[in-house]
């Protein structure tokens, strides 16, 4: 859901054929926005501008189609919720280490996906637990399965760098065409407003396009698609 979905479009030639269409279609484009919000996720906020100056103030049902609104969070009753919500603290790093046998094993992950899944997890602890929820790592696998699987997979993101950085000649004019010119225009608009991300000169955004880049070559199959980022 957006927060602060805000749109308003400013009055054209009022006269002209063109914008009496362009009214008809936002008129029939807010309207059929309205039946979507009206379906409870959400709930549209207050009328903030009048566009009865179109004309005059005359034709006030077109008018709503230049109306301004917000688009809110909606409110989730408390019996809505799951019945264990609130009950269930977050995951931090010493109630993370009693979920490992001696040998390094999860040997009940429901329980620590239930606990995550209801309470949450620390933030520092996202690096540790994540590769276990994306399934990088099985809950199965113990310390040294883990740290052989991360040997290799640095070795292999390493030979794709090396790999993409030799690309020459039509090869590199390819990838570059379909894959790294649009890469290098998406990471820049990155969301700044995330602090791992904020600044001109953060160096995570060249981690993110080496990624993305990388990936590309790896999975050519899928490419880079714009919204990875």
């Amino acid at each position: 859901v957006f927060e602060d979905w805000n749109f308003l479009v400013p009055p054209r030639d009022n006269n002209s054929i063109l914008e009496r269409q362009r009214r008809e279609r936002l008129k029939r484009s807010a309207a059929a926005a309205a039946a979507v919000l009206q379906d409870g996720t959400t709930e549209l906020g207050e009328e903030m501008t009048e566009a009865a100056s179109l004309d005059g103030g005359g034709d006030t049902e077109c008018a709503a189609a230049f109306q301004q609104f917000s688009v809110c969070r909606p409110s989730v009753e408390a019996s809505e919720l799951h019945p264990a919500e609130g009950s269930v603290r977050e995951l931090d790093a010493e109630d993370w280490l009693t979920y490992f046998s001696q040998e390094g094993v999860i040997e009940d992950d429901l329980s620590l996906r239930r606990r995550i899944f209801l309470g949450g997890l620390e933030p520092q602890l996202r690096s540790s637990v994540w590769p276990f929820l994306l399934r990088c790592y099985s809950f199965s696998s113990n310390f040294a399965d883990r740290e052989t699987l991360t040997q290799q997979n640095r070795s292999l993101y390493k030979q794709l760098t090396e790999r993409r950085e030799k690309l020459e000649g039509e090869e590199w004019e390819e990838f570059w065409r379909s894959v790294q010119c649009t890469v290098e225009k998406d990471v820049v608009r990155t969301d700044r407003s995330n602090p791992c991300f904020a600044g001109h000169d953060n160096p995570n955004l060249a981690k993110m396009k080496n990624i993305l880049l990388n990936f590309a070559l790896y999975r050519p199959d899928i490419g880079y698609t714009q919204g990875m980022s």
